[in-house]
């Protein structure tokens, strides 16, 4: 009698414990109505389909999985600068930001070569968890630059097992699987997206990173020399616009030769 009294509670109880949380770079969709999209491995006791989830689930791991692959590979220079290994990278690229300019000011040398860092004096230790952090994440990039076509391929087998579901199953199974295999291209579409994007996120954090090491020095020049084209034809535009009489002595002076002579003068160092 105790114990009936009692079931109800249980199972309200239950109903309240919280699910396992998501990645937030998961692509899963807990309430979704297919294994696939719920990002749980499906099958079917058929080697062919079988083979075929298996790599979805496969693919969709790993990209649900480069925000913990960085965090653990930066877990040493977030620490090395400060921070707590669950930092953001935007908190990590300004902590190293600071600290190598504060290194520098004490006569230490900081410096980055594509996934090398050179440090001198106090920054040595830094050096060693830079490079580090900038080899794992030319890793990860590399990884994430393979599955674009991975997922291409995937893709390319599921209309061949679309076609042979109604052979290869009885009628009770037939929807449930092609149900399986429609998530299935939908999840490889969102992994060659999220995988792209993940790749540029990696790209620009390796850029950040360098640019906070060597002080924010390299990046202007380049930007300097691309802006210079522009300029030069933004001033035969300027001398069209104005049609009034007053803007003939106005217009005279854009031709000029000495306009350009400066321009040459503020590349040249």
């Amino acid at each position: 009698m105790g114990r009936n009294a009692l079931l109800p509670l249980i199972v309200a109880l239950s109903a309240c414990v919280p699910l396992q949380p998501q990645r937030r770079d998961s692509l899963a969709q807990p309430n979704a109505s297919t294994y696939v999209e719920r990002g749980v491995r499906y099958e079917t006791g058929r080697p062919a389909y079988d083979e075929l989830f298996s790599q979805v689930h496969k693919l969709h791991a790993e990209v649900s999985s480069v925000e913990d692959d960085r965090r653990a590979a930066r877990q040493g220079l977030a620490i090395e600068v400060g921070l707590l290994p669950s930092s953001a990278s935007s908190e990590v690229v300004r902590a190293l930001g600071d600290r190598a300019a504060a290194l520098k000011k004490r006569g230490a040398t900081l410096s980055v070569s594509g996934t090398t860092a050179h440090g001198t004096g106090d920054a040595a230790s830094l050096a060693q968890a830079l490079s580090t952090a900038l080899a794992s994440e030319r890793a990860i990039h590399e990884s994430l630059s393979r599955v674009p076509e991975r997922a291409s391929s995937v893709s390319r087998m599921i209309p061949a097992l679309e076609g042979a579901v109604d052979r290869d199953f009885d009628a009770a199974h037939r929807a449930h699987v092609k149900d399986e295999l429609a998530a299935a291209r939908r999840m490889m579409d969102r992994v060659r997206e999220r995988a792209r994007e993940q790749a540029t996120e990696s790209e620009r954090f390796t850029s950040d990173l360098a640019r906070a090491a060597n002080g924010g020095a390299a990046p202007p020049a380049p930007a300097a020399a691309t802006k210079s084209p522009p300029a030069a034809t933004a001033r035969p535009a300027a001398t069209t616009t104005p049609p009034g009489t007053a803007t003939p002595p106005a217009t005279a002076a854009p031709p000029a030769t000495a306009a350009p002579p400066p321009k040459p003068d503020d590349f040249n160092p």
